[in-house]
């Protein structure tokens, strides 16, 4: 909490030209790991999928060996 007000308080505390050039860098850093978030998340959807369907076609062998 504390670090993030020091943050804020340097770049209020830059010349407005500055503070836009890093207020850009912060915007597209969260934007790159808003991003991978999103990538993460899909796949392990695509691995969650995937197991579940091996479950299921191992289940299903094993009801018609028996």
């Amino acid at each position: 909490m504390y670090r993030r007000a020091g943050i804020l308080a340097r770049l209020l505390a830059q010349g407005p030209g500055e503070r836009d050039q890093a207020v850009h860098t912060l915007n597209a850093a969260l934007g790159a790991a808003a991003a991978a978030l999103a990538l993460g998340a899909e796949v392990i959807r695509f691995l969650r999928d995937r197991r579940d369907q091996r479950r299921s076609q191992a289940s299903e062998e094993a009801e018609d060996e028996s």
